[in-house]
């Protein structure tokens, strides 16, 4: 009798004992999904540059410039983003050539739609922005069209200056963190102008921070940037 009655306590403290080391572990997994959830929803500031124009401005002769990037997370899904930079570029149409120089900056908010697994940081991101642009613009030639005597190259390098521009766009944006801390992130954007001051006679077919404008005033452009959080 005493030897089943022993086997019975013993079983029922290994019982015991199990559900307190299960009670424990949920204890544990809890207080860990609730630091883990405070790091997510706690301010943290992100800066960065944009990779591809860095690139081409090194490469093309054509293409200088830079753009600087940053977010700030103020909720566990949401980012108030900001950027600004420099942007020149050649281009060349039918019967002219031009070139369009400014500063620029766009500011926004961006919501991260990924559902990350414990300590994970990706995020795809959709996101509004708000963009301002001043540049100049100078044509540097065009051509004067002549079935007699034949055409002609004008070298003009008229300068237009205080030009400006005003536009919205939405971003889609893919952040990975490569290494701790540090993103890499491809984006595209697509933008509609609500308004520019151009010269009489000369469309601003590019806009410094925009890109190329097409004939509905609406632009498209990608990119890629790196990022580091700095805290």
């Amino acid at each position: 009798m005493s030897k089943y009655f022993t086997s019975f306590l013993l079983f029922s403290s290994i019982l015991v004992f199990s559900q307190e080391i299960k009670t424990d572990n949920e204890s544990i997994k809890k207080e860990a999904i609730q630091i883990i959830e405070k790091v997510k929803t706690k301010p943290s500031l992100r800066m960065g540059f944009d990779l591809l124009k860095t690139t081409l401005s090194y490469f093309d002769s054509t293409i200088k410039g830079y753009e600087i990037v940053a977010d700030y997370k103020i909720s566990k899904k949401r980012y108030i983003t900001a950027e600004f930079g420099y942007d020149y570029k050649e281009e060349s149409e039918d019967y002219f050539n031009y070139k369009s120089e400014g500063n620029f900056f766009r500011v926004g908010i961006n919501t991260n739609n990924f559902k990350n697994q414990f300590y994970m940081k990706n995020e795809i991101g959709i996101g509004v922005k708000y963009g301002y642009s001043k540049f100049d613009k100078t044509l540097i030639d065009y051509t004067v069209r002549d079935n007699i005597y034949g055409d002609k190259t004008v070298n003009s390098n008229t300068k237009y200056s205080n030009l400006n521009a005003h536009w919205l766009e939405v971003v889609m944006t893919i952040k990975v963190e490569l290494f701790k801390n540090l993103y890499f992130s491809p984006n595209i954007s697509i933008k509609k102008l609500i308004s520019s001051k151009e010269p009489d006679n000369f469309s601003n077919l590019y806009i410094p921070g925009f890109g190329k404008v097409s004939l509905n005033k609406a632009g498209f452009s990608f990119g890629y940037t790196i990022s580091y959080t700095l805290f």
